[in-house]
């Protein structure tokens, strides 16, 4: 079974549709307060960016990163989710897990 985790974003292109990126794992969690950025760095090589301050809902940032930290936590492969037709190899807005949850 697998679960997503998709939060209201607000984007510049909000006709286009979401993005995914292939599978991967996550490898380290990391907070950047000058950009007010989530850092998600993967096993495939691509440092992952949600400038959270694009979350409709301000609680969400807390429970984006709970989420990842569990994803990373069981070694969960997992999907990044871009809005706005962005690449998800560089942004996201939510993630989507696979296998069993």
């Amino acid at each position: 079974m697998s679960a997503s985790f998709v939060f209201e974003f607000d984007t510049n292109n909000h006709y286009a549709m979401n993005s995914i990126s292939e599978p991967t794992k996550i490898t380290k969690l990391r907070w950047s307060e000058a950009t007010r950025t989530l850092i998600v760095d993967c096993e495939d090589g691509h440092s992952r960016l949600c400038r959270v301050d694009r979350l409709v809902n301000p609680d969400d940032k807390s429970v984006l990163a709970d989420l990842l930290r569990l994803a990373r936590m069981g070694g969960r492969t997992v999907r990044f989710i871009a809005s706005g037709n962005n690449n998800p190899n560089k942004w996201f807005c939510g993630f989507m897990t696979e296998g069993e949850v």
